[in-house]
């Protein structure tokens, strides 16, 4: 007699065939946690992922596929020459990454930064440089139907890099467009011509 034996799993079902069900709802969640966040126009009526920080008692978030990494401002290295906006530079994982602080673009109130300095990369191309936080919050989907695309309260200059608000009031910001702006682009010249 060749009489095989096959266990009983979750809810009756045999073990193997419970195993490969388990298998493959960990490989989707894999493939799900590893894609990679891209940009996306969020005027075409999708859902998208950003990044929540804090700034000055306001809430701010960016686009997720243009957010490098984030990681704790350890060192600031203020350089001379260069617009008040730009606080300095500092080293992450070797690479030197040129820091700004958008309150003072946006005219935000200096009430002086917490302990828990933070410092979010964002990318594009070939740009890249880092936005200094008070706190990053986490990552949240939105729906860009939900957003107000404008606020009388707004100065232009937060205006001009506005994607959207939310109905909690956080200012959604347009990377590309800050990513975009000439006038963020420290360069080498300028700061020598300012000496």
């Amino acid at each position: 007699m060749n009489a095989t034996r096959q266990d009983s799993g979750v809810g009756g079902a045999p073990v193997a065939t419970a195993a490969a069900a388990a298998a493959s709802v960990l490989l989707a969640r894999a493939k799900e946690l590893a894609r990679e966040h891209v940009a996306v126009d969020a005027d075409d009526g999708a859902t998208f992922d950003v990044l929540v920080f804090g700034l000055a008692d306001e809430t701010y978030a960016l686009e997720l596929g243009y957010v490098r990494e984030v990681g704790a401002l350890v060192e600031l290295t203020a350089l001379p020459g260069v617009p008040d906006y730009v606080l300095g530079i500092t080293c992450m994982h070797g690479e030197i990454v040129a820091v700004i602080d958008l309150r003072k673009i946006f005219g935000l109130a200096e009430r002086g930064l917490r302990d828990s300095r933070q410092v979010i990369v964002v990318q594009w191309g070939d740009m890249e440089f880092g936005i200094l936080a008070e706190r990053v919050a986490g990552v949240r989907r939105l729906a860009s139907a939900g957003l107000q695309t404008a606020l009388p309260t707004l100065t232009d200059v937060r205006a001009a890099y506005l994607k959207g608000i939310t109905p909690d009031g956080t200012v959604v910001l347009a990377a590309a467009k800050l990513l975009a702006d000439p006038t963020l682009v420290v360069r080498q010249a300028a700061a020598n011509s300012a000496k």
